[in-house]
C-alpha cells in the first residue's frame, strides 16, 4: 500500500469523527429541550445531522467509549 493511499482511510476517520460529533451534541440538545425526540429520526434529519438508531454501530454509549478509551493491547 502506497503511503498516499492513507489518506483515504484518515479522511474517513475524519468524517466518521465528525458525524459521530454532529449526532452527540444534537442528541444533547435534544435531551434537555424535547427529550420525547431523542429516538426521532426527523429531528435529527431536520438539522441535517445524520441519525443513528439506538444500538447503532456509528455511535457507541459513553460506558464504552470510556472503556476503549482505556484499552491497550498487550
Amino acid at each position: 500500500m502506497e503511503p498516499s493511499d492513507y489518506k483515504h482511510v484518515a479522511l474517513g476517520l475524519i468524517f466518521l469523527k465528525h458525524i459521530c460529533d454532529r449526532f452527540e451534541t444534537r442528541q444533547r440538545e435534544l435531551a434537555e429541550e424535547y427529550p420525547e425526540g431523542v429516538e426521532d429520526s426527523d429531528e435529527y434529519t431536520a438539522e441535517n445531522v445524520f441519525w443513528s438508531p439506538t444500538g447503532g454501530a456509528v455511535v457507541a454509549p459513553a460506558s464504552q467509549r470510556q472503556a476503549a478509551d482505556h484499552w491497550q493491547a498487550d
